[in-house]
């Protein structure tokens, strides 16, 4: 299980990802949705990601970084049902 600090550092990291999103893309909170994505290994190690959806009516998307605070920045679709 993973420990308390590496949850907070997850959730420090998404929350400093939105900032960004908002403060220098402009973006609504409406139009993007981020969350911590939690996997664990083989070997049972837990490895997180943070997976970004952005609204597909956004007209520049955001160029992101690949990486953000030491995690894996994953653009994904825009879920349909939320359409």
């Amino acid at each position: 299980m993973p420990d308390d600090d590496s949850a907070n550092h997850a959730v420090q990291a998404a929350q400093s990802l939105i900032m960004l999103l908002r403060l220098k893309h402009h973006l609504p909170p409406t139009h993007h949705s981020i969350y911590i994505h939690t996997e664990v290994d083989d070997t049972g190690v837990f490895k997180r990601s943070l997976k970004v959806h952005l609204h597909p009516k956004i007209k520049k998307k955001p160029i992101l970084p690949s990486k953000h605070m030491g995690y894996n920045v994953i653009v994904e679709p825009w879920p349909r049902d939320l359409l």
